[in-house]
């Protein structure tokens, strides 16, 4: 037999079909549905003598279902027929089925201005009872409940229930099977329950689950289902012992398919944290770069948005307040005229800890700012090795150029003052912001 070809593959149907529980409209006064109950003999199957029974009759079988007590060898059919051309009406048909010395009752009713038979009630899921809600139900959810923490509560509730039902399926299987199998009935069981069918992609660092034919809101959208995130969070945790964290979906309207991306928890913190270090450099940057401005007299000394109004503006508060948003490390660079060869540029650095002992080259530091100074996990130290002009901008060295020859002196001699023979100094504040 040779394999198919790819046009008919491209023709071939689907993989699952919808299971109408209602019929699309009022139907043929022709068309009955018939409920035939009983107990299967250990020789000959009465199912079998059942639909026997309405073939000879030539009945048109429209759909059919049932139900089996493998225990206690007892069955129930439901069958829906086209009695057009058959040579029997209803009630003879049920005298019949009657007299089959397997079969406990039998009876049928007329389907015409009828959508819902009512012979199977309820329905379940393996030996749970559930209930039939429309798809769109979560969509309704998710736009009545809008605030974060609501979403949160949604997202968790999807996760509890898909725990559950894996430790129910779970408790169903021989213990030695393995996982795969317990996957496979995990998936089919939300794919039963209208979830959609699943697809799990498994990598070191993420997990993306793809999920065909998913519940679709009013407008025909399935992102942003956070019902459906946390089913697929359960799965994930029961089925991988992964904590995971949906951090994106994305729907294709022209395949049906909703894909959601997944981080573990870890993961998804450094990357929070990071971006937030990241952040706080940025405002650290702008901040000092106001500050050295206004050393320059250039403009007018702007508290760091840290501090308060009724704090005076020093580089050691900058530091200090950026320090305590989590900013580590950095450098400053200042030059008061990179024009002259005796311009020498200065880069500050904070670190570790505080060294003790150390003085400047006229006098020890004052005891006030090393009290200030004591409850700072980073220390200030020059190093004349290293030249940030990123930091100044075209603008600050334009204007150090026209400065004059004497103000250029005096903060020479101020930063030389303070130089200790190792090259390591404290300072005070008003060195730096006479």
């Amino acid at each position: 037999m040779s394999a198919p070809s790819d046009q008919e593959k491209s023709t071939s149907g689907p993989e699952y079909y919808p299971f109408k529980i209602s019929y699309s409209g009022t139907t043929d006064p022709k068309q009955h549905s018939f409920l035939v109950s009983g107990k299967d003999e250990k020789r000959v199957s009465t199912q079998g003598q059942v639909l026997n029974l309405f073939l000879k009759h030539r009945m048109k079988i429209v759909s059919h279902w049932g139900y089996t007590n493998e225990d206690r060898r007892e069955f129930v059919l439901c069958l829906n027929c086209d009695m057009r051309n058959s040579d029997i009406t209803p009630d003879g048909l049920v005298l019949e089925l009657r007299l089959l010395k397997a079969v406990r009752n039998a009876r049928s009713i007329r389907m015409q201005n009828r959508l819902f038979d009512g012979f199977f009630f309820p329905i379940m899921l393996l030996e749970n009872r559930v209930l039939i809600l429309d798809s769109q139900f979560p969509s309704l959810i998710e736009r009545e409940l809008k605030a974060p923490e609501q979403k949160a509560a949604i997202a968790e509730v999807g996760r509890i229930y898909a725990l559950d039902i894996i430790r129910q399926i779970r408790s169903k299987l021989p213990p030695y099977l393995p996982e795969k199998i317990l996957q496979e009935n995990v998936l089919d069981y939300f794919k039963a329950a209208g979830i959609g069918r699943f697809n799990l992609l498994v990598e070191e660092k993420s997990i993306q689950a793809t999920i065909r034919d998913p519940p679709l809101s009013e407008r025909g959208d399935a992102m942003g289902n956070h019902f459906i995130h946390g089913i697929v969070v359960g799965i994930i945790e029961s089925l991988y012992e992964r904590e995971t964290k949906v951090v994106e979906d994305l729907f294709d309207p022209r395949t049906g398919r909703l894909f959601i991306v997944l981080l573990d928890k870890r993961n998804v913190a450094i990357s929070s944290e990071q971006t937030a270090r990241s952040d706080a450099k940025i405002r650290a940057l702008e901040e000092i770069e106001k500050v050295i401005s206004s050393i320059e007299g250039e403009t007018k000394p702007q508290a760091p948005m840290t501090a308060t109004a009724s704090t005076p503006t020093t580089l050691n508060q900058v530091l200090k307040a950026y320090e305590n948003d989590g900013w580590i490390g950095g450098k400053i660079s200042y030059a008061p005229n990179p024009a002259k060869e005796s311009s020498v540029p200065i880069v500050v650095k904070y670190y570790d800890e505080l060294k003790v002992g150390e003085s400047t080259k006229e006098a020890s530091v004052d005891q006030s700012i090393s009290t200030q100074l004591s409850g700072v996990s980073k220390k200030l130290e020059l190093s004349k090795t290293e030249i940030a002009p990123k930091v100044l901008g075209e603008k600050l060295r334009k204007k150090a150029d026209e400065e004059k020859e004497e103000d250029d002196n005096r903060m020479r001699n101020a930063f030389k003052s303070s130089i200790g023979e190792d090259g390591d100094f404290y300072f005070e504040e008003s060195d730096l912001l006479d």
